[in-house]
This record gives C-alpha cells, sequence and structure tokens, in this order.
C-alpha cells in the first residue's frame, strides 16, 4: 500500500520543480510517502524562506503511530506533522492552522480510499486551502473507486457552491506487476494523475 520508489519519481521531480513550503497527503498509512517527500520538500525549500511543513492525514491510529515513529526514526519530526482521524476533520484541522499565518497548501497529494478522493478535495476547496496554482497528486486514479475523481478533473471546470473551479490535469500511467498491491494478478494498469488549480 506504500507508493514505493517508481511512482513517486513525478511526485519527487514535482516538489523539486515547484518548491512548495506546505504539503497536505491524504492517506499517510505508514510513513513511506512522508518521509520520502519530506526529506525532498525539506531540500527543496529555498533558504531564507517558512520551513516546510508537511501534513500526514491517516484515519488510522495504529498506522499513525507507526508513521510517527519513522518519521522520527527519519529525523523529520521538524517537518511532518501527523494528525489522526477523518480527512474532513483533519483538513479542517489544517485550515485553522494555515489561516493563522495566511499560509495555503502548494501540494495536495491524495492517496487514500478512492471513492473519497474526490468529496474530501471538495471539503479542501471549501476550506480555502489549495492557492491558485497548487498542485493536486493523485495515485492509483485508474482503479475502481477513483473514476469519480478522474472524470471530474479530466473535465477541469466546476462551479461548486457559487464558485469556478478550474484544473488541468495530466495522467502518467503505469502498470502494477507480479501482483504487488492487488492480491493475485499477474498486472494491472494504473495511473497517478497530477493537476493544477488554476
Amino acid at each position: 500500500m506504500t507508493i514505493g520508489p517508481e511512482r513517486s519519481q513525478p511526485i519527487v521531480a514535482l516538489i523539486r520543480s515547484s518548491s512548495p513550503s506546505v504539503m497536505v497527503e491524504l492517506g499517510g498509512y505508514i510513513g513511506y510517502s512522508a518521509i520520502q517527500f519530506a526529506a525532498e520538500l525539506r531540500r527543496a525549500t529555498p533558504a531564507g524562506t517558512h520551513a516546510p511543513r508537511y501534513y500526514s492525514l491517516e484515519c488510522n491510529a495504529a498506522y499513525a503511530a507507526v508513521a510517527q515513529s519513522l518519521i522520527e526514526f527519519a529525523g523529520l519530526g521538524d517537518v511532518v506533522r501527523v494528525l489522526v482521524g477523518e480527512a474532513a476533520d483533519s483538513l479542517a484541522q489544517v485550515a485553522r492552522e494555515l489561516e493563522a499565518e495566511d499560509a495555503a497548501v502548494d501540494l495536495l497529494f491524495v492517496d487514500h480510499w478512492g471513492d473519497r478522493y474526490l468529496p474530501d478535495l471538495l471539503v479542501a476547496e471549501r476550506l480555502g486551502l489549495l492557492r491558485e496554482g497548487a498542485l493536486v497528486v493523485a495515485d492509483n486514479v485508474g482503479m475502481e473507486g477513483a473514476t469519480a475523481y478522474a472524470r471530474w478533473m479530466e473535465e477541469g471546470v466546476h462551479e461548486v457552491e457559487g464558485r469556478v473551479l478550474r484544473y488541468e490535469s495530466r495522467t502518467l500511467p503505469y502498470t502494477l506487476v507480479n501482483g504487488q498491491e492487488v492480491g493475485c494478478l499477474d498486472s494491472v494498469q494504473d495511473a497517478v494523475m497530477i493537476s493544477k488549480k488554476i
């Protein structure tokens, strides 16, 4: 259930090219992505700017505890904050903290339950978390459950609660091989979708 080294490379490249200062992930699991991306976030943050922040949102307390331990062991406790609970509640907490500092999310990584991708993105939008130009990266958009999200992002323009939201998206296909992450199947087609709020 971790993103792994190969599928994470486009996201690492995005962090390097866009130098985000605030990242949020939906679905922290045991901390693999938080460690990899937060380390890159720290390296990509220009000297003399705000300290980078990475919020890892995980609904399972046991997974979150493992993630917190591994994040501390990796020396990233000053960058990563693990929040335990439902995504909507944790996103609201992030919004309160960022609002107090007049900050916003630069990069949102979505990798929890596919049927929650779109509803939780809309929660983030309602909370005003995503600045113009923010990137939203979703793994597993080729899997059942994430189709509503993928279709919504591909359509690109939507009116939500009286506001017009615009996204430009591109999809990077990949193949899960040898039953990794998919039970007994030999291979399955999947994709990462990278979207930019415009």
